[in-house]
């Protein structure tokens, strides 16, 4: 299993590998920016819990004060310590505004920090927040060297020798829009892993291709953005990772600020227009579960809500609805749908879904995935498929509040209503679970009367979406980030 090599694929073009530009852990990013950095902790799939990696703990015992202890005599590749300070350093830096971070929402909340000594960090935060560890998990764990930050500034993660991280590999190339080249790095914290001498990962979302490189033997393992990809590789013979994360209804998220997309009629319309038993056809190839009722979250949820429920399908309502708003503005209601070459599938599906409807104009503008979180934090778009909302170890707390909260720095949608801020803010402070569930299912009453997103009422199918070709072994659905390469081997 020690030793070799791998070649592995992935669908995200990074414009750049400096942690304050991640965006927040997904399976098209985290197994890149895990590789390079590591984490500090990691929300695991299999315990529920926040589970550590370079950190050793995050605790709080009010929910105000929090303590972070980190693994002894850690160090970053360039040789320099990664002890309290760095951790310290890099949130600092998340939360400078001109940085832009999708990590700043969850920096903004520390008030003020204390290094304790090599390996602890005291916080203090603006308010009590019950999950701020998950928050710390699913947006402030890559930490990369202070002085390489400081000696290379802007030009921080644009190269190999610029990208200084404590991660398992150690970046040697970057092939521009096509491969990033590791070697193994030898004075890594967990020993015997990694498991790989060297590590290639390619980039690539063209399914056909990806399907048939592993059915070849020419990569090791795969992610497949698309479900119903990932389906259709299984039917060939295939093997995926099976699926450890909870289920979750896929979502899109809309701009409810501007645009057509600010009229309710329209967000109601485009509800009751989607066909859930389609999308599954369409996006799961039969393989996901549709809800019915159409609830936000399934019933596996801590916070299910059974009357939280967003319009059924209903084509004539639909219709009526795109009339009316048509009628008062002289013509077709235009729609943007913001999209990447890894989730044009899911745009074309609701393209597809609303070419029934008259009076209705549904556009698909694709950008470079290293260009879509910059489009969409400047809300250039009017729907979107975003990491927003899936309950995931109860992420579902955190991503309703990154997007839905009037005063996040990350609520790309353009929402604001006050009462979903009171019980957002209730469910993001309670001490137990019972006050948070209580708080959780208002919130949902809100978002399904209010409808910032489009639910699309089908949960995922078994597979995390990675494809393990035979002869390698080791890759697990550890977090929502996806997998971890360090754990990648070889059987032969």
């Amino acid at each position: 299993m020690q030793g070799g090599s791998a070649t592995v694929i992935t669908n995200f073009n990074f414009r750049s590998l400096d942690p304050a530009t991640f965006i927040k852990m997904n399976p098209s990013v985290g197994p890149v920016e895990s590789a390079i950095y590591d984490l500090l902790f990691y929300e695991s799939f299999e315990s529920g819990q926040v589970e550590g990696r370079l950190g050793e703990s995050i605790k709080s015992e009010d929910s105000i004060t929090w303590t972070v202890t980190l693994k002894p005599n850690l160090k970053f590749s360039d040789g320099t310590p990664l002890n309290a300070e760095a951790v310290r350093f890099n949130w600092a830096r998340f939360a400078d505004p001109a940085l832009t971070s999708p990590a700043a929402s969850t920096a903004a909340q520390i008030a003020s920090t204390e290094v304790v000594d090599e390996v602890t960090l005291r916080l203090t935060l603006t308010a009590p927040n019950g999950v701020f560890d998950r928050a710390v998990a699913g947006n402030m764990s890559v930490i990369a060297s202070p002085t390489a930050l400081q000696q290379h500034g802007a030009n921080f993660g644009t190269s190999p020798e610029t990208s200084v991280g404590a991660g398992p590999f150690l970046l040697t190339e970057i092939v521009p829009n096509a491969s990033y080249s590791f070697t193994r790095n030898p004075d890594y914290w967990d020993a015997p892993r990694p498991y790989l001498d060297t590590l290639e990962v390619q980039i690539n979302s063209d399914p056909a291709a990806i399907t048939n490189a592993v059915s070849a033997g020419q990569v090791q393992a795969a992610y497949m953005f698309q479900p119903s990809d990932i389906v259709a590789a299984v039917e060939t013979g295939l093997t995926a990772v099976p699926r450890l994360s909870p289920d979750s209804p896929w979502i899109w998220v809309v701009n409810s600020g501007t645009g057509p997309l600010a009229d309710f009629r329209v967000r109601e319309a485009l509800q009751m227009g989607l066909d859930s038993t389609t999308l599954n056809d369409v996006l799961y190839r039969g393989a996901g579960t549709i809800l019915d009722p159409r609830t936000l979250l399934p019933n596996a949820s801590p916070y299910y809500d059974v009357s939280a429920t967003v319009p059924a399908f209903d084509p004539d309502a639909a219709q009526k609805l795109i009339d009316e708003v048509a009628a008062e503005n002289g013509g077709p209601i235009v729609i943007r749908h913001l999209v990447s070459a890894a989730s044009l599938r899911d745009a074309v599906a609701l393209q597809t879904a609303y070419s029934r409807y008259s009076n209705l104009d549904y556009k698909i503008e694709q950008v470079q995935s290293g260009d879509y979180p910059a489009k969409m934090i400047a809300r250039e778009y009017d729907i979107a498929l975003w990491t927003c909302g899936r309950d995931v170890a109860g992420q579902s707390v955190l991503q309703y509040i990154d997007c839905f909260l009037s005063t996040s720095p990350s609520n790309i949608t353009g929402f604001s209503d006050p009462e979903l801020d009171v019980v957002l803010n209730k469910a993001q402070s309670a001490t137990n679970q019972e006050e948070r569930a209580n708080a959780m299912r208002a919130v949902q009453a809100i978002l399904a009367k209010e409808l910032p997103a489009l639910w699309s009422g089908v949960t995922l199918p078994d597979s995390n979406g990675w494809l393990i070709a035979d002869g390698a072994t080791g890759l697990t659905d550890a977090y929502p980030g996806g997998v971890f390469l360090s754990d990648l081997g070889l059987t032969g």
